[in-house]
């Protein structure tokens, strides 16, 4: 049995991609054109949106992760000013 071989996408990418299409800005078609013409990865849309499906966790934890710091930051600043 032969098997293709996937190609590494980063994972700044990965959220990237999930973020742009999420909020609608992208389609999953043009995320896969675009990652092609900037560069990033090559990837068919089939693949992609597989892979984001299966990044629900990894985007949950990063978006958590970045609120998280935000709101932190914020609480920081806030109790400064007091």
């Amino acid at each position: 049995m032969w098997l293709r071989q996937r190609r590494h996408i980063p994972a700044a990418t990965m959220l990237t991609f999930c973020l742009l299409w999420g909020a609608g800005i992208y389609t999953v078609r043009r995320l896969a054109a675009l990652g092609q013409a900037c560069n990033w990865c090559q990837i068919s849309d089939i693949a992609l949106l597989k892979r984001m499906r299966k990044a629900r966790r990894f985007v949950a934890a990063a978006t958590n992760a970045i609120l998280s710091t935000a709101i932190k930051r914020f609480d920081e600043t806030e109790n400064e000013k007091n």
